[in-house]
Formats: C-alpha cells, sequence, structure tokens
C-alpha cells in the first residue's frame, strides 16, 4: 500500500510540475504578444488560458493514444496527429508543412530558421 501512496504522490507533482510548466509558457507568450502588438492581459486571463490550454492537451493526449490503441499500435504516430487536426483545416494546412524526424515534428519555421 505504501508503495502505491508514493507513486500517487510522484504522478500528483508530475502533474503539478506539467501544470506550472504550461503556465509559465502560456505567460511568456503572452508577455511576447503584450510587447510586440501592445495589448496587456490580465493575470487572470492568463490563468484561465494556461487552465484550457492544459485540459485541451489533456484531451488531445487521450484521443491520440486511443487511435494509436484502435490501430493496435503502442506508439503514436504522424498519421494519428493527422488524424486528431482532421477537423481543423488551418491545422492540417500548417501539419503538411511540417517534416516528421525520427520521433520528433519539425515545424516549417524551424526547417527554415538560421541557427
Amino acid at each position: 500500500m505504501a508503495m502505491a501512496d508514493a507513486a500517487d504522490e510522484r504522478a500528483q507533482e508530475e502533474q503539478q510540475h506539467l501544470r506550472a510548466a504550461v503556465h509559465y509558457t502560456v505567460g511568456q507568450l503572452l508577455e511576447h504578444n503584450e510587447e510586440e502588438e501592445g495589448v496587456t492581459f490580465s493575470k487572470l486571463f492568463a490563468a484561465s488560458l494556461a487552465d484550457l490550454t492544459y485540459r485541451q492537451i489533456g484531451s488531445w493526449t487521450a484521443d491520440l493514444e486511443a487511435f494509436a490503441r484502435h490501430a493496435k499500435r503502442s506508439t503514436v504516430s504522424p498519421d494519428d496527429i493527422k488524424l486528431l487536426a482532421r477537423r481543423d483545416e488551418d491545422l492540417v494546412r500548417w501539419l503538411l508543412g511540417c517534416v516528421f524526424v525520427g520521433s520528433g515534428l519539425l515545424p516549417p519555421l524551424l526547417l527554415t530558421a538560421k541557427v
């Protein structure tokens, strides 16, 4: 029983860490937009957007896992991502411009960026 409790505690800590990372990243993106566009976002808006983003990613993750399981695979593939995006024409167009390298996805902007 103690091992299960420890595993649950680790899982909760990981979830908190991931939620904090999403919150930080959303905050950074909003801050960047504030500087670029000259608009401001309230802290409540930033927190709401971060929570919505975290929940959406969780939903997409569950869908991607279900697509892979349905195809009798244990690994999510680029085809699963395309299936997930099938209802969003802009996202499909963006994905078609991406290149899958190994298990990673390189967006078009990263492919043309000078390093």
